[in-house]
């Protein structure tokens, strides 16, 4: 297929795309669930200060007069966490259920209250840190880096705002090429000539761009190539890449785009259980951060690449691909009880098929296909 040909239906697709968007998104906002659910929102600074002093007033005091503290926050555990297939993305049901106090659970009592005061610290002051940053400062307090993760997590859902008002940002991990531009804290960014590292949204404005789709790579070996051929000149469109798992601001990033821009988002992964589970992430979002799942998916997203079925359809040889580990099978086991995994029937049936042909994993670099 010639580029003119690939660009005449790219042009087709994407003007169809545009014109059902914003009514398709509409639809979705207004579908009713049987739950009741947690929603978190973009809150500023001084709203997120605002709800921290209410809390941290009485609580510190009462702390340092000796006395017992309680409080209650949103439980972020499977039983609240569900997959709402009309929406396409998991969700948090709403809940009040971990109660913390100076009894039973006096040290997370005492570690959620602590984190409070750094991140107070950092709104007032103005100042933004990373997770790794948070978790150096206090340690010796928790188990380990997820823990501590966890615990920030915990603290957005108490004040329902986004984990990015809290000041606290994943390190620097995505990158953005293509024809887009965009404005950071008063810095104009261009993205045409090379790539950028993937800003977080606060301070994000002023998008720009002619590009007619997205295209998210898992692997930055194949950015690469495709930034060294300039495919988006050929092909005018915005190219992304987190390395492998997105992190959360890969993904925001990712929402803003297809929601401001209005063009088609498609994926470029491997064909094995780990580029299916990358691909789910983007598109569905993952169980842990469901309570922010509205800012953080492209239900819209669309697989770009090898499937399963296309070794035996396209008579791939068995060289071009590897053999399924034993980590690779048990993986493929779990996915399969996910439950958005078992809700997209196309899905279901790629990862079944690994299950049940030569057990073969393709790779999308270039080099390998």
């Amino acid at each position: 297929m010639s580029f003119a040909t690939a660009n005449n239906i790219i042009g087709f697709y994407s003007q169809w795309y545009q014109s059902r968007f914003e009514e398709d998104i509409l639809k979705k906002q207004a579908i009713p669930s049987s739950r009741d659910i947690l929603q978190v929102k973009d809150l500023s600074s001084t709203d997120v200060l605002d709800k921290l002093t209410d809390f941290l007033g009485p609580t510190i005091e009462k702390m340092e007069n000796s006395q017992p503290i309680s409080f209650t926050i949103p439980s972020r555990g499977k039983k609240y966490q569900f997959y709402d297939s009309a929406r396409n993305r998991y969700l948090l049901e709403n809940n009040m259920a971990t109660k913390l106090s100076s009894g039973g659970t006096s040290v997370r009592a005492a570690n959620t209250v602590f984190v409070m005061m750094i991140i107070y610290e950092l709104l007032r002051n103005g100042k933004r840190t990373t997770l790794r940053a948070i978790y150096y400062k206090v340690a010796p307090m928790f188990k380990n880096q997820k823990e501590c993760d966890s615990t920030i997590d915990d603290i957005a859902c108490f004040l329902l705002c986004r984990r990015e008002n809290l000041n606290i940002v994943a390190a620097d991990k995505g990158e953005v090429v293509g024809n887009l531009s965009y404005t950071v804290e008063g810095d104009r960014i261009e993205c045409l000539k090379r790539s950028q590292v993937i800003p977080d949204s606060k301070g994000l404005a002023g998008i720009q761009s002619k590009a007619r789709f997205i295209l998210v790579i898992e692997k930055h070996s194949t950015f690469f190539e495709l930034c060294e051929h300039q495919f988006f000149d050929k092909m005018p469109c915005i190219l992304i890449t987190a390395r492998g798992y997105p992190d959360v601001t890969t993904r925001r990033f990712l929402n803003i785009l297809s929601v401001e821009l209005k063009i088609p988002v498609f994926g470029l992964f491997d064909s094995d259980p780990f580029g299916f589970h990358i691909f789910s992430v983007y598109k569905c979002g993952s169980e842990n951060m469901s309570y922010d799942s509205a800012n953080l998916t492209t239900p819209d997203m669309k697989w770009l690449g090898i499937l399963p079925s296309d070794i035996g359809k396209y008579n791939i040889p068995r060289f071009c691909g590897i053999n399924m580990t034993e980590y690779d099978i048990l993986s493929c086991h779990r996915m399969l009880r996910e439950k958005n995994i078992v809700s997209d029937h196309d899905s279901l049936k790629c990862l079944q098929r690994i299950m049940v042909t030569d057990n073969i994993l393709l790779s999308q670099h270039p080099m390998a296909t």
